[in-house]
């Protein structure tokens, strides 16, 4: 009896000790949080994160007041003062902060609802990539995964400079759509092709191909626009047409293997520069290796190049078919 008497007793001192008599309340510990970088991934190594005066580390996150988690987050380039970043936060247990570094602005704190996403695909040649700068309205952007303010203009001029080349290789108008993709392959030192995301249906059966061009200055040199006439080798059955600029990918041209044969496929290069009705520059009549080298049954879509032989071979760029 005596025991149980001690131990009320004791409890009672216990919540009368606890109790905050003067309404402060009672001091409950701390919480954690963390903080990263989510664009670039890599940022950290050039930044020192502090909040309320406290470092956080790369690896560790940081206690704050669970009574009071309202604080002052700082952020550094390491090596100065003073802070790119400073805003007070309010944290909760376990959150990540993340923080974002786009070319040419301040940090920020990165919120889904103020940025978009987009991914620069640009395939360069071996090795080639370290010597150029992509940009887009003048702001430097990354191969890769890129983030854009959802305030800026997502449509603009996308921008290549070469290393030691003051004028840009490549520009093109392009729209960023969020979460979007934009392909750029790079045809030699100086030229570089847009390809724009592929809406077009595809065809039936291996019966059909939906066949496009493409030409380069060097291929070409000194002519802007041309036509190129598709034809069926054998009889010289014409099966269409398609236009397009230097640089520039052609419209889709479907082939119906069945009306081609077994002669394969050849083509008249009519050069546009000057307008209609234009200089006939290869005649499959008379340039006899003048040959489209896509099978029958290969692809559903082929994407091919003209040759710097002037274009009298045309040939399928790989990384830019399907296959059936």
């Amino acid at each position: 009896m005596k025991n149980c008497i001690y131990l009320l007793l004791f409890v009672c001192l216990f919540l009368i000790t606890a109790c905050d008599t003067n309404g402060e309340g009672v001091y409950s510990g701390h919480i954690s949080f963390t903080v990263s970088f989510v664009y670039p991934t890599d940022a950290y190594d050039n930044y020192e994160v502090v909040f309320n005066g406290n470092e956080v580390s790369k690896t560790g996150g940081v206690a704050a007041d669970r009574d009071d988690p309202t604080g002052t987050l700082e952020v550094y380039k390491k090596g100065s003062d003073t802070p790119e970043l400073s805003k007070e936060i309010t944290v909760s247990s376990g959150e990540v902060i993340q923080l974002i570094k786009l070319a040419g602005q301040s940090i920020d704190i990165y919120d889904e609802n103020t940025y978009d996403s987009f991914t620069l695909n640009l395939v360069f040649q071996k090795d080639k990539e370290s010597q150029y700068k992509v940009y887009f309205n003048d702001v430097q952007i990354n191969n890769g995964l890129d983030y854009i303010k959802k305030e800026d203009k997502h449509t603009g001029v996308l921008k290549i400079y070469k290393e030691g080349v003051e004028v840009a290789v490549f520009s093109q108008d392009v729209t960023i759509v969020a979460n979007g993709l934009i392909n750029v392959m790079q045809l030699s030192d100086t030229e570089f092709l847009l390809i724009p995301e592929d809406s077009e249906p595809a065809p039936e059966s291996n019966q059909y191909t939906k066949l496009r061009f493409f030409y380069t200055s060097d291929a070409l040199p000194g002519v802007e626009r041309i036509k190129v006439i598709i034809y069926e080798w054998t009889n010289f059955t014409e099966l269409g047409s398609v236009e397009m600029e230097v640089g520039q990918l052609s419209a889709y041209q479907t082939i119906d293997w069945n009306v081609v044969g077994n002669g394969g496929l050849c083509q008249d290069v009519i050069d546009l520069t000057n307008g209609e009705p234009g200089v006939k520059i290869v005649d499959s009549a008379i340039n006899m290796d003048a040959y489209i080298s896509v099978s029958r049954g290969i692809y559903k879509f082929a994407t091919t190049r003209l040759g710097t032989d002037g274009g009298v071979l045309i040939t399928p760029v790989a990384a830019l078919c399907t296959p059936w």
